[in-house]
């Protein structure tokens, strides 16, 4: 390539001076041509006017001798002259209009001439421009001008036909003379625009092979140059090819050595067939030697069966249609025929040869017995773990292994050809001694008694404890038991009369972790068991070990399961008897507590008593008091612990709240001198339980101001924590709390301390009320005040999205000085008389109110029928029929049922409280009665009997 390019690179300049000199003889030629060329046309210009001058001069002699002839007929008056001499006339009339006719065709030349004509100065002599134009032109003016003379008569005169004629003559002459002068002049021109040009191509030719020269010599320059480093560059090449050589050798000892390094067989045919080389692996392959194969056919490499292919199989490789199909069997896979005589699968890949000697095939050959049996394994395995996905599909819907460990049986039966099995579960005695309880087993009966056993314990599983056998040593061992003639195994312990031949055995323990919990048995494989059928097997014996393990957490949590509902059993029954004991304890305190206080409250009333009676009634209801809520806490408790607190989460308003904490507490505080102080606030709502948030608010208040020293503060700040959380801290500067006691704080029962003190308290109210802030979803804690004093808060969440609207009605709250309803009569149903007289006592200090008791259920229905009473008053727990039971009574008589029923009872329990309400009861009043409470009640319900 780089050669060709070089002699084509020398070559060009010569190409360039051969064609320049080429086109200089072609501009030569040209130059010469276009002289001939020029001259030949003046020549024949010259011929043409010469031979138009040449007609115009026969034209204008015609016209003389008609004009004479003309001039003859005028004058002979003989008919038969002038006839004659028409006739001469009309003779050379003819002439004239053939001359004419070969004027136009010499016309080209006519403009010309006309110019010539116009500028001619033989019109200075005098003759009429018309008579030259005619003449020029070869009109027929003549003719038509001989016409008019002939019948006009005028006969023109000798004179002017001789001028005429004379002067025609002179001006072709003229005519031909410059005619004559131009062609010269213009032959001298061409003559020098010829010499022009001859020097003009001489100079481009001197330039050209200047040029040339020059290009030639640069040329051979760098045709030199190049030739160095051609010669450079055969050197590069010989080296590289000498390089390529030694390495194509190289390749080709290498594909040498993998040829017969090969672990597949290749050979080499013909288009034919026939077998030209082959390498080691193949001979190993097929078992014949490189000679044995050499020259024959490939179709002995075949079985009988393909033979009979091998010419369509051959001509469909020539043609490259080739379909691999046809070389497979009904198995799929294509096979190979042995020297010995055996088939065997292998995998062939063809690729055509083509080259300049030889057209043929080159085959490699593999060997897939391997790999069938890879596949094989393969197969089985994962029909083996479709099996164990199943099974525990099965085992998790089911939970129960019998029933799944019969499927598995069957399917590892069917997939390792074994005739007989078991599946079974390791398990201990009371003595720690290792048996197999079976969990599926194959039906081995050989008589009536084995099939009735069978029958009768296979369900339930059966129990070997003998293990002095082939399973037994597994058992034992902990090992894998392989034993493919067991009548000759030492390790065999026998097997009972009739009992169906074992030709092979496997014995597998199963594990889970490091502990056996089970092992499984087959036997009468027709192809024995080995280590590979153990492998193949693995995932099966992992998997079971699994299910036994699940199975017996599944049992464990049942048992667990059974205990936890026998423990919660017991534990509802228990809560239930704490819960009636409560209930009872409850009522029968509250009993005598209103007696207690009821009468306490009653002679408080009476303004005759001295003042040391006044203190000791004080004391009394003071007692009373703690005393109810020690019954009130411990009930609290009690419901938190159980958890059937009842709680109403609703927007509650804060300011409100307070204010009610503030009048209840504010006498307290005066009698100790403590100054009470609360926040002023504007509406603010917090979600809450009403009742519970008043309760936990008093129980902070009330500790603040018993923990304090007389004439001491106690105060309540609100702030935000954060843009939804209020805080409220009640804060005193009292002692405090020890550093070391408060971790303590809210431990039930625990007084930090104070058991011996003079104060009172159970150490139940910061337990209850921390429960009841985290049911709010609020929380609580304690800071030391400083300097001193305690401070302690709760967080409740804000709600201002919700309106608070006050649900209590304010006829509650009656001023005592308001004027009663008078004439009233009130219905009391009680069967404790020392109830009936407190609450005699209580009514006599209302004035104009009727008081009707009755002390059992029945009488105080025909009281309540005969008197119809403007309010009953109805006691709960009753001999003989509740309170319940008597509500009813009075709600299906149309009389009574109008008349509003409140409930007086010792039931304070929130479950009967929930109760009673539901019962229909108008109002549910707990003993001890709160004497100015059941007054405004009484008063509330009698106003409400008086407005209808």
């Amino acid at each position: 390539m780089i050669k060709k390019t070089l002699l084509k690179f020398y070559e060009w300049p010569l190409v360039i001076a051969f064609s320049a000199t080429l086109l200089a003889v072609y501009g030569l030629y040209q130059v010469f041509e276009q002289g001939n060329q020029q001259e030949r046309q003046s020549w024949g210009q010259l011929s043409i006017e010469r031979n138009k001058l040449e007609t115009l001069t026969k034209i204008y002699d015609l016209r003389t001798q008609l004009k004479l002839l003309l001039k003859d007929a005028v004058v002979h008056d003989d008919k038969a002259e002038q006839r004659e001499i028409f006739n001469k006339i009309s003779q050379i009339r003819h002439k004239i209009v053939e001359e004419s006719a070969r004027i136009r065709r010499l016309a080209d030349q006519k403009e010309e001439l006309k110019i010539l004509v116009e500028h001619n100065q033989i019109l200075e002599k005098g003759l009429p421009k018309q008579f030259y134009y005619q003449s020029l032109l070869l009109d027929f003016d003549a003719i038509q001008e001989a016409k008019e003379v002939l019948y006009t008569e005028v006969i023109p005169t000798q004179d002017y036909a001789d001028g005429l004629l004379s002067s025609f003559h002179l001006l072709v002459g003229h005519s031909i003379e410059r005619l004559q002068q131009e062609h010269l002049a213009k032959k001298t021109e061409r003559n020098k625009n010829f010499k022009q040009q001859v020097w003009l191509v001489i100079i481009l030719v001197l330039v050209i092979s200047i040029l040339v020269i020059s290009l030639v010599s640069y040329s051979k320059r760098r045709l030199q140059s190049y030739t160095v480093e051609l010669e450079q560059e055969v050197k590069s090449r010989t080296f590289q090819l000498t390089e390529a050589k030694n390495e194509l050798q190289n390749s080709l000892a290498d594909l040498e050595s993998i040829l017969h390094a090969a672990p597949d067989g290749i050979l080499k045919t013909d288009k034919d067939g026939r077998i030209m080389e082959v390498n080691p692996a193949m001979e190993k392959l097929f078992g014949y030697s490189a000679e044995e194969l050499i020259g024959n056919n490939v179709a002995m490499l075949m079985p009988r069966a393909y033979r009979k292919y091998h010419r369509e199989i051959i001509h469909s490789l020539n043609a490259n249609s080739f379909d691999r199909t046809s070389l497979m069997g009904q198995d799929g896979r294509v096979k190979g025929l042995h020297k010995e005589g055996g088939v065997f699968p292998i995998e062939a890949a063809i690729g055509p040869i083509k080259d300049s000697n030889q057209d043929g095939f080159t085959i490699i050959i593999r060997d897939i017995t391997n790999n069938i049996h890879i596949e094989y394994k393969l197969k089985k395995q994962k029909e083996l773990l479709e099996t164990l996905w199943k099974a525990t599909n099965l085992f998790m819907v089911y939970k129960d292994l019998s029933e799944v460990a019969d499927y598995l049986l069957g399917r590892i039966l069917k997939l390792t050809k074994s005739e007989y099995g078991f599946i079974g579960e390791v398990l201990q005695d009371v003595d720690g001694r290792s048996y197999l309880k079976t969990h599926a087993l194959t039906n081995i009966a050989w008589n009536k008694e084995t099939r009735k056993f069978y029958d009768a314990n296979a369900p339930e599983g059966l129990e070997f404890r003998n293990l002095n056998t082939l399973f037994g040593h597994a058992i034992t061992t902990q090992r894998v038991v392989i034993s493919n003639d067991p009548k000759q195994d030492a390790r065999s312990g026998g097997l009972p009369e009739g009992h169906p031949d074992l030709n092979a055995f496997l014995g597998v323990p199963v594990f889970y972790g490091s502990k056996l919990v089970g092992m499984y048995g087959l036997a009468n494989r027709p192809e024995g068991y080995d280590d590979e059928m153990v492998e193949f097997l693995a995932s099966f014996t992992q998997n079971y070990g699994a299910l036994i393990y699940v199975k017996r957490m599944l049992s464990q949590q049942e048992e667990m399961h059974e205990e936890i509902l026998k423990e919660r059993n017991e534990a509802e029954k228990a809560s239930q008897a704490k819960s009636q004991f409560l209930s009872s304890m409850s009522h029968e305190l509250r009993t005598p507590l209103n007696a207690v206080l009821g009468f306490a409250q009653l002679l408080d009333m009476d303004e005759n008593l001295t003042a040391d009676q006044k203190d000791n009634i004080y004391e009394i209801v003071k007692a009373g008091n703690h005393l109810l809520d020690l019954i009130n806490d411990v009930l609290d408790l009690a419901k938190i612990e159980s958890g059937n607190v009842d709680l109403s989460i609703e927007p509650v308003g804060l300011k409100e709240v307070l204010e009610e904490c503030r009048n209840l507490m504010l006498p307290v505080a005066e009698n100790k001198g403590i100054s009470l102080d609360m926040p002023a606030l504007s509406e603010l709502y917090v979600r809450a339980d009403r009742v519970r948030l008043k309760q936990i608010l008093l129980n902070l208040l009330s500790n603040a101001v018993k923990y304090n020293d007389d004439h001491g503060q106690v105060w309540v700040e609100c702030a935000l924590q954060s843009e939804n959380t209020l805080r409220i801290s009640v804060k005193d500067n009292g002692v405090g709390v020890p550093e070391d006691k408060q971790s303590e704080l809210f431990q039930p029962f625990n007084r930090l301390g104070q058991e011996g003190g003079g104060i009172e308290g159970t150490g139940v109210g910061l337990s209850i009320t921390k429960t009841l802030i985290e049911l709010m979803g609020g929380e609580i804690g304690y800071q030391a005040n400083r300097p001193k004093g305690s401070c302690f808060f709760v967080e409740l969440h804000i709600d201002s999205c919700h309106p608070f609207e006050a649900d209590f009605d304010q006829t509650l709250l009656i001023d005592s000085d308001q004027e009663g309803a008078l004439g009233k009569t009130i219905l009391y149903i009680e069967d404790n008389p020392a109830n009936l007289k407190l609450v005699s006592h209580v009514l006599a200090k209302r004035d104009h109110t009727h008081l009707i008791t009755a002390h059992e259920p029945q009488l105080g229905i025909e009281l309540a029928k005969a008197n119809k009473p403007d309010l009953i008053l109805l006691d709960i727990n009753m001999p003989g029929m509740s309170g319940y039971e008597v509500l009813e009574v009075f709600k299906k008589d149309s009389e009574v049922s109008q008349v509003p029923v409140v409930a007086i009872t010792a039931n304070a329990m929130s479950h009967d409280i929930r109760r009673g309400k539901r019962a229909g009861f108008d109002d549910y009043l707990t003993k001890p009665l709160d004497v100015e409470n059941f007054l405004n009640v009484v008063e509330r319900y009698l106003t409400r009997t008086e407005a209808k």
